[in-house]
């Protein structure tokens, strides 16, 4: 792991380089935000947006567009609540190669945050922010509140209206999307505990210049190179994925399952304590191998008092991430077992 001191900060944060999947957790006015960085010049990822027919989960989502990266976004009326009929739907605008995945002509309230095929990104709204810009969208998906344009804070119009509710003025972790002036980058994913007037604050001190709002709460899900850092909960129909080029997540996953249940295999006839004390052990071991990949290719910046203020995860050889891929595949089936011995475990006892 490299250290980095404050002097050389801004050599740091500028951005100079075409990483796509790149991790940072810092914290801006005491606040902690997790988020991917996608390099829009990059030429190896690609950045997509997928949506389901049905409700399913965020890796489900991921796998199908062959994804290392995704999170969840739009909001929709789930169908653990009574009020959507047992049925999860949205009437959010989504944008998929052109296509309009959509319920009305007039997007509302709602903004939708888009790119051109050549990855320029920018907003949308029917009538008001690049009224004549809706055919030239390649991807993109709508929600409320729209928090940022131009440097400016957009909540005002949403209070106005009533469309800010007590859900949302709370303090809590927040989901966004943006991009920084230049439209170099988009960042995505988290900050935590705070709420939707300091989010801005936060947010305009981390590069964003136009910025939305995702949906958060009991949806918010995140997988980085393979592995939830956050969720699943519940069910979702659509999300934001990164693809790194050259690298099949499907044929890895299989690789993965098959070395899982040659494992298994082997230790058949072993008691459920022993079966899980080995896999255990395994799960140790997966996680030591993380780490080690992890610590060669972050960096971290430290104040003047040597507490760190960044942390930064980058890697683009391709092999390295198949690696990193495949011990995150194996670990997830790993665990899958490990739950499924302790609930065995578990009703043994109970009987």
């Amino acid at each position: 792991m490299k250290k980095y001191f404050l002097l050389s900060f801004l050599f740091f944060v500028i951005p100079n380089h075409t990483f796509a999947n790149t991790f940072i957790q810092t914290k801006v006015n005491w606040v902690t935000i997790k988020v991917i960085q996608y390099d829009l010049s990059s030429k190896n990822y690609e950045l997509k947006i997928w949506v389901s027919t049905w409700s399913t989960n965020l890796e489900d989502l991921m796998l199908r567009n062959n994804g290392v990266t995704a999170i969840n976004w739009v909001f929709f009326c789930p169908s653990d609540y009574p009020e959507c009929k047992w049925t999860s739907f949205t009437i959010n605008e989504r944008y998929v190669k052109w296509e309009k995945i959509g319920v009305y002509d007039d997007t509302g309230e709602r903004v939708v945050y888009w790119w051109t095929e050549e990855k320029e990104p920018m907003l949308f709204q029917t009538w008001k922010i690049n009224a004549d810009k809706e055919s030239d969208i390649f991807e993109g998906f709508a929600n409320f509140p729209l928090l940022m344009k131009d440097w400016e804070n957009m909540l005002e119009h949403y209070y106005d209206v009533g469309l800010i509710d007590k859900k949302m003025r709370a303090v809590s972790t927040r989901n966004f999307v943006c991009n920084d002036k230049e439209k170099k980058n988009i960042y995505f994913w988290l900050v935590y505990g705070v709420s939707l007037d300091d989010l801005i604050t936060v947010l305009s001190k981390f590069w964003c210049y136009d910025a939305l709002n995702l949906d958060a709460w009991k949806s918010t899900a995140f997988i980085y190179n393979g592995r939830y850092l956050t969720g699943p909960q519940r069910n979702i129909l659509d999300g934001l994925i990164i693809e790194r080029k050259w690298l099949n997540v499907k044929e890895i996953n299989e690789e993965a399952k098959k070395l899982s249940q040659k494992i298994l295999s082997k230790i058949n006839k072993k008691s459920l304590e022993t079966k899980l004390t080995l896999l255990e052990n395994i799960d140790k071991k997966l996680t030591d191998a993380r780490g080690i990949i992890y610590t060669k290719y972050s960096n971290d910046i430290y104040d003047d008092n040597q507490s760190i203020v960044w942390y930064k995860i980058e890697i683009e050889n391709l092999n390295i991430l198949k690696k990193l891929y495949t011990i995150n595949a194996l670990q997830n089936y790993n665990k899958t077992q490990i739950q499924k011995i302790k609930e065995e475990i578990n009703k043994s006892l109970k009987n």
